[in-house]
């Protein structure tokens, strides 16, 4: 699932600098944070099983603005992220749809959420593969060697 997480946070993060002309993070930086910027951080992935292979990813994002701005703005820039981060573009091009939206400010800095939703069929490896050139610190495991 890693792979798709990193996928919502290249979209993620190139949305947030056409937005805005701020530097993005995605990793914790301990106090080298210059504002006005953007802190993106994942809260919560879960997944949901159904019938099947098909299980749907959830994942939700806190996009934390940094500035020294007063409240006004902070709202222009809540409403600006809930416009422009319905729709982020992936890395492999396709788009996914940002859902449930909304922002808070507290003490002073701007949160907004937001999750992006992925389906996902996963695909079983054949029996005869499964143990094909498995290997472990240079030896070959292969259990037809």
């Amino acid at each position: 699932m890693r792979c798709l997480i990193e996928k919502i946070l290249y979209g993620l993060t190139g949305c947030l600098s056409n937005l805005f002309n701020y530097s993005v993070y995605t990793n914790n930086v301990n106090q080298k944070l210059r504002p006005p910027c953007f802190l993106v951080e994942l809260i919560n992935s879960d997944t949901k099983n159904y019938l099947g292979l098909r299980h749907d990813c959830i994942n939700a994002f806190d996009i934390i603005h940094f500035s020294n701005d007063k409240k006004e703005i902070l709202y222009a820039v809540g409403e600006k992220l809930t416009v422009g981060m319905e729709w982020i573009i992936l890395s492999d091009k396709s788009k996914l749809h940002g859902t449930n939206m909304h922002y808070e400010i507290i003490d002073g800095v701007l949160h907004f959420f937001v999750n992006y939703n992925l389906g996902v069929n996963l695909i079983l490896p054949d029996e005869n593969e499964k143990m094909k050139d498995l290997e472990y610190g240079g030896v070959n495991l292969d259990s037809n060697s």
